[in-house]
């Protein structure tokens, strides 16, 4: 007889969770999951990723085709289309970041609800179009102000990232929001967002949305640093092995790594004993 659950929905963050180091999905990953959806529970993708680098994952599991994309930019049914919440950065914030990327020769992604537009061809943004397994648009960014950008993103030195960031929380503080996490070795990834975005926020709306209680009734998992409100914030976070030590100080527990199919690892878990699992944390 198939155990009942507590939970109502799972939200997992994909690049460094559930996807291994080769961006892939284990055939481990892929069964726990969808055992794990055939409980009733609603599973979400919650990821930085845009919609055309999810859809192919997404195909894999047993899913009703609900996503949060964007670090929390986009929430939308891949499935039917339909978007139930979507943020876009004011134009002056797009405007400027791309007046730094010009002067400073930073890589620059402007993400809309369906391209990744870059100015030029070059190897950073060659090597993320493959790790995400997605299609780059050349585009003139000498008039963006009629580009609607559900996220930005800069590419380069952690240092040089760092000030800018710095500077720009200065200048337009409450204007937008951001993730900063690190990419290979010193190039780290700066994602501007629209005000009071974020994937955990994301997450706690659609939950409210779908009349779940992420206080009770959700799980999530992640491994860096914008996963830090959606671990802390819903019932059971877990973090990963290789998460940052950050986010493992806010998980409620801490699974295997990515490439150790700690996303299955935990599931099973639950569905062997989920009381006894809870209960023994």
């Amino acid at each position: 007889m198939e155990q009942k659950t507590r939970f109502k929905l799972a939200a997992f963050d994909m690049d460094g969770t559930t996807l291994n180091s080769k961006h892939e999905m284990s055939t481990n990953t892929i069964e726990a999951i969808n055992r794990f959806a055939n409980r009733g529970v609603q599973v979400v993708f919650a990821t930085g990723r845009m919609d055309g680098a999810v859809k192919g994952h997404l195909d894999k599991i047993s899913s009703d085709g609900l996503v949060i994309t964007h670090n929390g930019g986009l929430i939308k049914n891949l499935k039917s289309g339909e978007v139930i919440s979507r943020k876009v950065i004011p134009t002056t914030i797009v405007e400027e970041i791309v007046s730094f990327s010009k002067i400073s020769q930073t890589v620059v992604h402007i993400n809309t609800d369906n391209e990744v537009l870059i100015s030029n061809n070059n190897h950073l943004s060659e090597k993320y179009a493959k790790e995400l397994g997605i299609t780059l648009s050349i585009h003139s960014f000498d008039r963006v102000e009629n580009i609607e950008a559900i996220s930005l993103l800069l590419i380069d030195e952690k240092d040089k990232l760092k000030e800018y960031l710095e500077l720009m929380l200065h200048e337009f503080k409450e204007q937008f929001d951001y993730v900063f996490i690190p990419w290979d070795e010193n190039i780290w990834m700066l994602q501007f967002l629209a005000p009071k975005t974020s994937k955990g926020h994301a997450v706690i709306e659609l939950s409210n949305l779908l009349g779940i209680d992420p206080k009770k009734e959700v799980i999530s998992f992640g491994d860096s640093y914008n996963d830090l409100e959606m671990i802390a914030e819903t019932y059971f976070g877990v973090a990963m092995s290789n998460a940052c030590k950050e986010l493992k100080d806010v998980a409620k527990y801490v699974t295997k790594s990515n490439d150790l199919d700690g996303v299955a690892y935990v599931l099973d878990k639950l569905e062997m004993n989920e009381q006894r699992f809870l209960c023994d944390l």
